[in-house]
């Protein structure tokens, strides 16, 4: 049924691309216009064309703005969600990717190695209270929380909580609850999947300028190099929540900056909808973000590989590092990469920068190894 499923596609694929494209040139060709001065019928044309050579969909030309030359230059390196996620198991498949896709051990391999990371204060499972600090709480603690489920993807299914009296908790979307009311729903979600409740951290205060209410994290990609011993971060964006959102998703809104590793200064901030543009300042704080520098970006870096060492078996991973008035904290690490934000923020395909290096590096031991 696949290989039929893939051969009924493959046969409709000219259709489904003319039609996309279409689409998609209907409501994005002003901006490659403005941008480049192509005609409607070029810009389809020319989306009709990498559709057939590439198998790349025609929204991925607004994405990466291929209507630039010196961009359509590179597509042949550009890596989507799905071959990234593909590439980065085959790089790690020496590796349990349970202590990353669990939040729960990946706090405890955290806290053995002594990894600055959230602490969790109670698990939920199957209608269950699995374990708490202090044990079984009687209540609450008054203070900001925040809950999710032990593998959360894209922000579903995360709780923000706000401590607005003793014992009375406001969720993220205006509703109020007891304490016994909050563990109530979270031991009813567990039954669905397990889920945790953590502090709820802050923005230091160089974050809080963009965005009050969400926390927003740097995602930082990270190399194992057996041979020099070390372990090295590759790129980075800052992801910074906007429009009052609660979370620093891409696929929620987010914006997306480039960080310069040697100087942690940020570049122009994108979105995931390429209708948003290139952002100079933030469109909710008005706060510039261009040569904003993020400081003590030393520490973050320094933590990244610290984290990556204790998660050895790894090759690459993505770490997401808050930020806070405290120090850098580690928020998770991701093999599901977000790695179309990386590119457009970035402005170039994968393939030509240092984590499609790296990624090659790691492709050709595995194969020289027979593995």
């Amino acid at each position: 049924m696949y290989r039929a499923g893939l051969i009924v596609s493959g046969l409709a694929w000219p259709i489904i691309a003319y039609a996309l494209a279409a689409r998609t040139t209907r409501r994005l060709g002003g901006l490659a216009r403005a941008r480049t001065g192509k005609s409607a019928l070029r810009q389809w044309g020319e989306q009709c064309a990498l559709a057939f050579r590439h198998a790349l969909a025609p929204p991925s030309y607004y994405l990466h703005e291929l209507d630039r030359p010196e961009l359509r230059a590179g597509v042949g390196e550009i890596v989507d969600e799905p071959e990234m996620r593909a590439l980065l198991r085959r790089i790690n498949s020496e590796a349990d990717d349970g202590l990353i896709s669990d939040k729960v051990r990946f706090h405890d391999r955290c806290v053995e190695h002594g990894v600055p990371t959230i602490p969790i204060i109670a698990c939920f499972n199957h209608g269950a209270i699995e374990r708490a600090e202090p044990p079984l709480p009687v209540r609450l603690p008054d203070e900001d929380l925040f809950s999710k489920p032990i593998n959360l993807n894209s922000a579903q299914g995360a709780w923000c909580w706000e401590s607005v009296s003793p014992g009375i908790f406001r969720r993220h979307d205006g509703r109020e609850f007891t304490g016994d009311e909050v563990i109530r729903l979270l031991l009813e979600a567990s039954r669905e999947r397990p889920h945790i409740l953590q502090p709820r951290i802050r923005n230091g205060a160089f974050l809080s300028r963009f965005a009050p209410n969400g926390l927003c994290s740097v995602r930082i990609f990270s190399s194992r190099d057996d041979e020099r011993g070390v372990f090295e971060p590759m790129i980075a964006n800052i992801k910074l929540a906007s429009r009052g959102s609660y979370f620093d998703n891409t696929h929620q809104g987010a914006i997306a900056c480039p960080v310069d590793l040697a100087t942690g200064a940020l570049g122009r901030g994108i979105k995931l909808d390429p209708a948003f543009g290139r952002a100079a300042i933030h469109p909710d704080s008005n706060e510039p973000i261009v040569g904003a520098r993020i400081p003590d970006w030393g520490a973050a870096l320094a933590l990244v590989e610290r984290a990556h060492r204790a998660f050895y078996e790894f090759r690459i991973l993505a770490w997401d590092i808050a930020l806070t008035d405290r120090g850098p904290l580690v928020v998770e690490a991701e093999m599901l990469a977000g790695i179309e934000s990386i590119q457009r923020a970035h402005d170039a395909p994968i393939g030509r920068t240092p984590l499609g290096v790296q990624y090659r590096r790691h492709l050709d031991a595995l194969a020289g190894a027979g593995r």
